[in-house]
């Protein structure tokens, strides 16, 4: 029986032995699990604050992105109204313009004729004026000193050329 008994101590020794391991283990991996579950808590936490800060970000961009349209759109209204008011104008004035062309058009043989009158009563008298300093006189009222002199010398060399 001693046999058995050694036998038996041993095997007692050796359960002991691995009952003690596996409380090791059974501490270790319940040292890990709550080590896992406290880092996993921490990572939920961190995920749940990013979430938080995503949404939190997409509704200021939202936000942003909203009032940079409404912007545009009101400087986009803004130089609509310009332009439509720059149009009008330039559609008033260009109507002006065509009226006061219309008038000038309608008074120009009106003005044509009166001038061709008067230069035709400036060399009537002119042609008829015997005195040299009445004809400068008129020639000078008529038609301006410039053409007063340009018209002295053609006669003078007319004359010169008759002689």
């Amino acid at each position: 029986m001693a046999y058995d008994d050694t036998d038996l101590t041993d095997k007692v020794l050796y359960l002991e032995q691995r009952v003690s391991e596996l409380e090791r283990d059974a501490t270790t991996t319940s040292e890990q699990q709550n080590r896992l579950r406290q880092e996993n808590l921490q990572l939920l936490h961190r995920a749940h604050a990013l979430e938080e800060q995503l949404k939190d970000q997409e509704l200021q961009s939202d936000e942003v992105q909203s009032e940079e349209t409404r912007k545009h759109r009101d400087e986009l209204r803004k130089m609509e109204r310009d332009r439509s008011y720059r149009l009008t104008s330039l559609k008033a004035r260009l109507q002006e313009l065509e009226n006061e062309n219309l008038d000038l058009r309608s008074q120009l043989p009106g003005f044509k004729a009166t001038a061709q009158r008067r230069n035709i009563n400036c060399w009537i008298r002119w042609r008829t004026s015997r005195n040299s300093f009445k004809t400068s006189r008129i020639r000078t009222e008529c038609w301006g000193e410039s053409s007063v002199k340009s018209c002295t010398n053609s006669r003078q060399r007319k004359n010169g050329a008759k002689r």
